[in-house]
């Protein structure tokens, strides 16, 4: 008899495919900056020296010593110069003096504090300073806001007006961003699905309406991805073999949709090998999403499509779409792969699974992530109020409210690219 084979984690599928899987490479160029608004950044950037670069006036008054107004009363300073923005601080604030400053001008040495004119008599060759103001009133200090190879902009962002002023201010005039979306094919099977338009009266007991393509098609785009087109394949071998083909011909990803388990009537597999498919992933030790496919083949032997093939339930859509398709996207634009999951509390007790790790729809609150109940990965009404997904791990006991739970957004609930619908 032989032994059930040991499918690998959440963790260890996704470094598979994302080892073993090829890329086409990165569509990456410099754009100036003038031109990239609304483009996809394709690497960081990062601040190239302190900001400010100097502990800077944060409004017009006198550079002083806070310990020459240590006595709370009235004090008198004799003015030793004039620093106006944009020249530099080529004096000291010794004790008893102080220098007149304007706002966005270097504070120079031996102060620690300016005195905003109001508070003065703004007197001239001595001022009188009338009360005292701690040390570091209206200083902006060096590096405050970030120093010298911080990151400021992460890649990834859909580049605004004020993306491109921070770039600016660091002298990034021109930056990577990436040029193409994969266009991507769809591919439903099941011949129990209906349109849906299909009315009521005219759906058989047996008979659903389609939803995955209609999710699909939207969250692709939030993805960073461009649908090209959708096909369905009945189930039987000649149609599935033929959507497939055409599908791997003119697209760079493949997504299908049911079909990949080990059922009599499910053709992908078979039409996928037929192809010339490499398997990099089949199944996963996960719920849902359990019969989840990644393969590729070369096309002409040069570029390189990806087969994404998902379960057919509703929730295991959403599911393995945001836990393989996205990474693959991401990689697939010269991006990270790398998704941004988040911890947060769990609101109430939730049962995990004791062998595979559970990927539920949930509400993510700073809070807290609320789960609701669900009747399985069929049960596509219990996702209305959801904002992402809560990873639970493999564990026999339950999940206690208030312990920590990883949980990602839905990507469009993220800032992403969004190429849009094509088809």
């Amino acid at each position: 008899m032989n032994s059930p084979v040991q499918l690998p984690s959440y963790d260890q599928a996704l470094r598979m495919i994302l080892a073993d899987a090829p890329s086409p490479g990165p569509a990456v160029i410099e754009r100036p900056l003038d031109l990239a608004l609304g483009d996809t950044l394709a690497g960081p950037v990062r601040a190239d020296r302190d900001l400010p670069p100097f502990n800077r006036a944060a409004m017009d008054g006198y550079a002083v010593r806070a310990a020459d107004l240590a006595s709370g009363g009235p004090t008198t300073l004799r003015l030793v110069g004039n620093i106006a923005a944009g020249e530099p601080a080529d004096l000291r604030i010794e004790a008893g003096t102080c220098a007149a400053i304007a706002t966005g001008a270097p504070v120079p040495e031996g102060a620690d504090t300016v005195v905003p004119h109001e508070k003065t008599d703004r007197g001239d060759p001595q001022v009188t300073v009338r009360e005292a103001v701690e040390a570091g009133f209206a200083i902006h200090p060096r590096a405050a806001d970030a120093a010298a190879g911080d990151e400021l902009l992460p890649a990834g962002i859909t580049l605004g007006p004020h993306h491109l002023a921070i770039a600016a201010t660091v002298g990034a005039v021109s930056l990577p961003v990436s040029l193409r979306a994969p266009s991507v094919t769809i591919i439903s099977s099941g011949d129990e699905i209906r349109p849906p338009e299909t009315t009521s009266a005219e759906l058989l007991p047996h008979q659903i309406r389609e939803s995955n393509v209609t999710y699909l098609r939207h969250a692709i785009p939030a993805f960073g991805g461009r649908v090209l087109d959708h096909l369905h394949a009945r189930d039987e071998a000649k149609p599935t073999r033929e959507a497939v083909a055409h599908a791997i011909a003119t697209s760079d990803i493949v997504v299908t949709i049911g079909g990949i388990s080990a059922g009599r009537r499910d053709r992908f597999p078979d039409a996928f090998e037929d192809a010339g498919v490499v398997t990099h992933l089949r199944g996963a030790a996960i719920q849902p999403g359990k019969p989840i496919f990644v393969g590729s083949v070369l096309v002409d032997d040069e570029r390189p499509c990806l087969i994404v093939g998902l379960p057919g339930n509703p929730v295991s859509v959403l599911a393995t779409s945001h836990l393989f398709l996205w990474p693959l996207v991401r990689r697939f634009r010269g991006l990270s792969p790398r998704l941004p999951w988040m911890v947060r509390p769990s609101a109430r007790a939730v049962m995990p699974n004791p062998s595979r790790e559970v990927f539920r729809p949930c509400h993510i609150e700073d809070r807290g992530v609320v789960i609701p109940e669900w009747h399985g990965s069929g049960d596509l009404a219990h996702v209305a109020p959801t904002t992402g997904l809560a990873r639970l791990p493999v564990e026999d006991d339950v999940v206690e409210a208030g312990n920590p739970i990883s949980c990602l957004p839905y990507a469009w609930n993220m800032q992403s690219p969004r190429p849009g619908v094509v088809g």
